[in-house]
């Protein structure tokens, strides 16, 4: 039971698109270390120490099929259906679409701080602030709340409008 992701790296490896991976296969799996971590208080020393083992391979395995499937969706890779991880995705092209226009400077802002524009009446930075406020946050901070929903980050506007740019 402790090989699942192996299996999983090596049908991802061999898959075109990436694959899907039901919530079974993984609710299977935990439960089978779940159950075997009761059990440890009962075994002798070899055995805990081999289930350690096998727990630390289990997550190297986890995060190299991590990768795998998020360096496959950053290269531009279909998914082959619903899967576990697919609200995962969303966040990813979110962190890459904010790290691109850091990159290529079309946020507005000063210095490692950037305008964003807050979506919903909340608390940021400790601070109550409401819908459509506008923040100045450092990047990292800006990216956290823009992953979580809070904030939208502001583009520099010419930029933006491409309608503009196209005018005769």
């Amino acid at each position: 039971m402790y090989d699942t992701f192996i299996h999983l790296v090596r049908e991802e490896l061999f898959s075109k698109k990436i694959t899907t991976i039901p919530a079974s296969r993984i609710a299977e799996y935990i439960s089978f270390m779940k159950n075997s971590m009761e059990l440890l208080p009962y075994v002798d020393a070899v055995s805990r120490k081999y289930f350690y083992k096998v727990l630390e391979y289990s997550f190297k395995d986890a995060e190299m099929l991590s990768r795998i499937r998020a360096s496959k969706y950053l290269l531009g890779g279909e998914k082959s259906g619903e899967s576990i991880d697919d609200f995962l995705y969303s966040k990813i092209k979110s962190m890459i679409d904010l790290i691109s226009k850091f990159f290529s400077g079309l946020l507005v802002g000063v210095d490692n701080k950037i305008v964003v524009r807050v979506l919903k009446d909340s608390y940021i930075k400790d601070k109550r602030v409401k819908k459509n406020d506008l923040l100045l946050l450092r990047v990292d901070e800006a990216l956290n709340y823009y992953l979580l929903g809070y904030v939208d980050i502001i583009d520099i506007p010419l930029i933006a409008n491409k309608e503009f740019l196209e005018k005769d």
